[in-house]
C-alpha cells in the first residue's frame, strides 16, 4: 500500500472542514408523520433516511479512522479530524430526530434492524472494502445535499426546524464530500484500487436506493394519515421527475465510475460559502 496521495486531491476543496455544534431541538414539537407539506410518504422518506445516519455515520467514522495511520499529508490529516467531529454531531442530532419518531409512535425497528444488519455485513469485509463503501455512500450522501441545496422543492414548505436540520447537514456533507475517498485513493492507488472502488459503488448502487423504499414503506405502517392517490402521485413525482430524487442519485452515480473522477469535480463550494456568510 501506498501513503501518497494523488496530485487531484483537494484541488478545489476547501482549506479546512469546519464543524458546526448546532442543536435542533425543536424537532419533538413537529408532527413527524406528515410534515413535508402534508404528504406522509415524502415524509417517510426523509424520517427512514435520519433513521440511517447515526449508526451508518459511526460506520463512516470507524472505516476512516483504521486507515489514519497511513496518511502523511498534513491538510488531509486535519481534513479527516474535521470529517470525524462533523460525523459525531450529525448522529447526535439525527438521535433528536430519531427519538421524536419513536415518542410519536412511528415504528422505527424494522428501519434500524435492516440498517444495522447492512452495516455488520459491511464489517465483515476488507479494510478496503468497508472503506470503499463509505466512499460511495458519502457520493450518495453529497449528491443528495447538492439536491437539497439547489433545488427548493426538495424540503417544499416543510416546518423552518425541518429546512434547518437537513440543510446544514447538506452543507456539511458538501464540504467533507472528498474525505473518504481521498484517504481511500492515498492508501489504494493504481489499477486495483480504482477496480474495488468501481464494483463496492455498483453494489451500493443496487443496494442504497431499494433500501430507501424498503424504510420508506416499513414507516408509512404506523403513520396517522394514510396515503391517498394523490399522496402517491405526488410522491411518484418527487422520487422521479421533480426533483427526482432517485432519478438524479442514480444518474449522478455515473461519472464516480471514470479514473480519473474525483468528488470536487463537481464544484459547488459556493453553498458553504453562502452558509457561512449568512
Amino acid at each position: 500500500m501506498s501513503s501518497q496521495i494523488p496530485e487531484r486531491t483537494n484541488i478545489h476543496g476547501p482549506a479546512e472542514i469546519k464543524p458546526r455544534d448546532v442543536h435542533f431541538d425543536k424537532l419533538k414539537d413537529l408532527n413527524m408523520h406528515n410534515w413535508h407539506g402534508g404528504n406522509p410518504i415524502i415524509s417517510q422518506l426523509y424520517n427512514g433516511l435520519s433513521l440511517l445516519f447515526p449508526e451508518g455515520e459511526d460506520f463512516f467514522v470507524h472505516s476512516v479512522r483504521i486507515h489514519a495511520k497511513q496518511i502523511t499529508d498534513p491538510a488531509l490529516k486535519t481534513h479527516v479530524k474535521g470529517f470525524m467531529t462533523q460525523e459525531a454531531i450529525h448522529s447526535r442530532e439525527h438521535i433528536v430526530y430519531n427519538e421524536a419518531l419513536d415518542e410519536q409512535k412511528i415504528p422505527t425497528k424494522r428501519v434500524l434492524e435492516m440498517n444495522h444488519k447492512g452495516i455488520e455485513w459491511t464489517k465483515k469485509g476488507s479494510k478496503q472494502s468497508q472503506l470503499a463503501s463509505t466512499a460511495a455512500a458519502e457520493h450518495f450522501t453529497a449528491t443528495l445535499a447538492d439536491m437539497l441545496l439547489t433545488d427548493d422543492r426538495m424540503m417544499g414548505d416543510a416546518p423552518e426546524e425541518m429546512k434547518r436540520i437537513w440543510r446544514w447537514h447538506a452543507v456539511e456533507e458538501t464540504e467533507h464530500k472528498a474525505v473518504a475517498y481521498d484517504v481511500y485513493q492515498a492508501c489504494y492507488p493504481g489499477v486495483q484500487g480504482y477496480l474495488v472502488r468501481c464494483l463496492i459503488m455498483l453494489l451500493t448502487l443496487v443496494t442504497f436506493v431499494p433500501g430507501i423504499l424498503l424504510g420508506t414503506f416499513a414507516l408509512l405502517r404506523g403513520v396517522n394519515e394514510k396515503p391517498t392517490g394523490k399522496h402517491w402521485r405526488q410522491a411518484l413525482k418527487f422520487l422521479f421527475w421533480g426533483p427526482g430524487f432517485i432519478t438524479k442519485m442514480v444518474w449522478r452515480s455515473l461519472p464516480y465510475f471514470k479514473p480519473s473522477f474525483h468528488p470536487w469535480d463537481e464544484q459547488n463550494f459556493h453553498h458553504i460559502t453562502e452558509w457561512n456568510e449568512a
